[in-house]
């Protein structure tokens, strides 16, 4: 047995979405956003193989701000435990370091044990815990009553970024935001993204990112909101009924129970695990 990585092509889909359907069937995330995640300007998708035979793949993303995002990690149930995860892994720090991204980063269940020892052990730690919550539309309509505020989308990534720091958005999201459990710092980067991504807004006490980083058709997120909560869940609603999405989405940190029980009381559902990010500065 000998496993090897090596970065992805086109020709390489087939056995990739191949390895994602028998790895997490319900959870097609190449399949659904195979433009973004095949995009070299984005990131890289890596697999691995056993000898000649393709048994694992994963996504380094480079976010706006020169951190890395290591995502969508799967390994063949079959032919787990062999190391394709740990050597893509490695694989995804090399190019963290050839490439001069500051930072790795990931996500997983608080008690997917073996992916959280995994991270650990290639120098990641805690860095948040969240909730995740949804709307759905149909209770969207039954609780959405009378007119939203008006806020139009903020192209200024300096004016926007003003509004965050006016309103602690940093401080009220635990400091990081989050599109499709992509977590990223409250850098002027990052923020400046949001702005051209057109889903920054600001209202005139509240300020909100409100959107999504791929797969925008699935769901409506939001990604955070400061200042006038109410407000900014309001106009957060109002987008999603005026738009095609099914639910609205929102992971809110842990300690925040105070926004958790408001959301709850606007039709929001949590789900009952919670969500952890895992972080590792270069350098330090």
């Amino acid at each position: 047995m000998a496993i090897s990585v090596r970065t992805a092509t086109w020709d390489d889909l087939e056995d990739m979405l191949r390895i994602e359907k028998e790895t997490m069937p319900t959870h097609t995330y190449l399949f659904e956003t195979q433009k973004e995640l095949m995009d070299p300007e984005q990131g890289w998708m890596l697999i691995s193989f056993d000898d000649d035979k393709p048994i694992g793949i994963a996504h380094l993303y480079r976010q706006p701000d020169g951190a890395g995002w290591f995502e969508i990690l799967r390994v063949t149930p079959a032919e787990q435990k062999k190391g394709a995860g740990t050597a893509m892994w490695d694989r995804a720090i090399e190019l963290c370091e050839e490439n001069g991204l500051k930072s790795i980063a990931m996500y997983t269940g608080l008690k997917n044990v073996t992916s959280r020892k995994i991270a650990e052990r290639k120098g990641l730690s805690l860095r948040l815990a969240v909730k995740e919550g949804e709307l759905s539309r149909e209770a969207a309509i039954a609780s959405f009553a009378g007119s939203a505020p008006e806020a139009a989308a903020c192209a200024d990534g300096a004016a926007f970024a003003a509004a965050c720091e006016k309103f602690g958005a940093e401080e009220a999201f635990g400091g990081q935001f989050v599109f499709n459990r992509t977590f990223y710092d409250f850098t002027p980067e990052n923020l400046a993204w949001l702005c051209g991504e057109g889903i920054a807004y600001c209202g005139g006490d509240f300020a909100a990112a409100i959107g999504a980083r791929f797969n925008k058709e699935a769901a409506l997120q939001i990604g955070f909101i400061a200042g006038d909560e109410d407000k900014a869940v309001e106009l957060a609603v109002k987008l999603l009924l005026a738009g095609p999405w099914p639910k609205l989405v929102i992971d809110v940190p842990e300690e925040r129970t105070d926004l958790i029980e408001k959301l709850k009381g606007k039709g929001f559902s949590f789900i009952d695990s919670t969500i952890i990010t895992l972080k590792r500065v270069f350098g330090k």
